[in-house]
């Protein structure tokens, strides 16, 4: 983002790291980096794991850690002034998004008429790879949350299959339908259009092997 601003660009920011450097002209930072907070106090794997919580478990926490993700940001008074419908004079070529299990932030291309390219830093989870049009082959390559190697034996296969339809469930049952409902609580439009939102993906991270 910083490269943009150095090129010219008008660059507005909504990110945890704030750089705080004043001498980059066209460049704006809202800092939410009080979502570290909200993560600390809802995560705890190492806990988790020696409690023996279930991967469907931590993984549902970690969904609905999503929305309370989403709630915090919207709610943030800079970025709630930046969507607010009464800030006509905004305008964005492109929207840069952390593409993970937020999707109500992709309703930002939507408000302001932007395209969207999502990065994630790491490989996708399965209904990630939906949004993107990419097959979900869970009996071949495992879902990330799960420990499983490339040579998964029959039951685990079984796992991954079963893990991946409850992920489903979850997210466009409970995920997607409470996240539509606080996109719309500010003003923003509805993130049921999740799948075709997510136009371009880059992992850093590299196919699934």
């Amino acid at each position: 983002m910083k490269g943009l601003a150095l090129h010219g660009h008008e660059v507005v920011v909504i990110t945890t790291d704030p750089m705080r450097d004043s001498s980059v002209k066209n460049y704006t930072e809202f800092d939410v980096s009080f979502t570290y907070k909200m993560y600390n106090e809802k995560f705890n794997f190492a806990s988790s794991r020696d409690n023996k919580v279930s991967n469907e478990k931590l993984f549902e926490i970690f969904l609905d850690f999503g929305n309370d993700l989403c709630e915090g940001i919207l709610s943030h008074p800079p970025v709630n002034n930046l969507i607010s419908l009464n800030n006509t004079e905004e305008h964005f070529d492109i929207v840069f998004l952390e593409w993970l299990l937020t999707p109500c932030v992709y309703a930002f291309a939507h408000r302001f008429s932007a395209p969207m390219i999502g990065i994630a830093s790491f490989l996708g989870f399965g209904v990630g790879r939906d949004s993107v049009g990419s097959p979900n082959l869970p009996a071949y390559s495992p879902e990330v949350f799960l420990s499983y190697s490339d040579h998964m034996s029959f039951l685990e296969r079984v796992h991954s299959v079963w893990f991946l339809l409850w992920q489903k469930y979850h997210f466009y049952y409970t995920v997607l339908p409470w996240g539509s409902a606080h996109s719309t609580k500010h003003a923003l439009p509805d993130d049921q259009l999740y799948l075709p939102q997510s136009s371009s993906l880059r992992s850093s991270s590299g196919p699934a092997r």
